[in-house]
């Protein structure tokens, strides 16, 4: 490692907490569920979820997981989905409970299916829809949609969805805000 990247990462450290993650992953009944990826990021295509990146843990036999992680010091909201992704589960962890263990517990998957109006636009634009799970809004996923039509799969609770577009003859546009329960 040179000099410069111990300093950088020496930097990093300094404004960080090192903090680690725990909890249990459960179903309906409170029993313990092996085998869940549970991620901060996700992506979502063909109605399919996927981690975004490499995932903060898998849980155990005892549905049990933890990791270490650098701390951001904001909400950050974690999502966890079964093998066959028809159930999950969301947890949002705060500055106030990171230190305690989280349960997240995995309940069948709400259908959300809607269309987009695009009469302004005079065409269909490429959209990048974002979700965040409330009532922090911390980010959990985004898909990227190329037709009017919207449809995908999430864990009972309350999110917010925003919408961006971009086309290369403009600026990006933040189109709105809708809230998903």
């Amino acid at each position: 490692m040179t000099a410069v990247a111990a300093a950088l990462v020496a930097a990093l450290l300094a404004q960080s907490d090192v903090k680690e993650i725990k909890g249990r992953v459960v179903d309906g009944d409170g029993k313990p569920v092996a085998g869940v990826p549970i991620a901060p990021f996700w992506t979502i295509k063909n109605d399919v979820w996927a981690p975004g990146g490499p995932p903060l843990a898998t849980s155990g036999d005892d549905g049990a997981f933890a990791k270490k992680v650098l701390w951001p010091k904001r909400p950050t909201a974690y999502l966890a989905l079964d093998k066959d992704g028809k159930r999950g589960g969301v947890v949002v962890i705060d500055n106030a409970s990171v230190d305690g263990a989280h349960e997240i517990r995995l309940a069948p998957l709400a259908s959300i299916k809607g269309a987009f109006n695009f009469k302004e636009c005079g065409a269909t634009v490429p959209l990048m829809v974002s979700l965040m799970a409330k009532p922090a809004e911390t980010f959990i996923g985004q898909m990227h949609l190329t037709g009017e039509n919207l449809q995908f799969r999430l864990p009972p609770g309350e999110y917010a969805l925003r919408t961006f577009s971009h086309r290369s003859d403009q600026r990006p546009i933040v189109h709105g805000l809708a809230h998903l329960v």
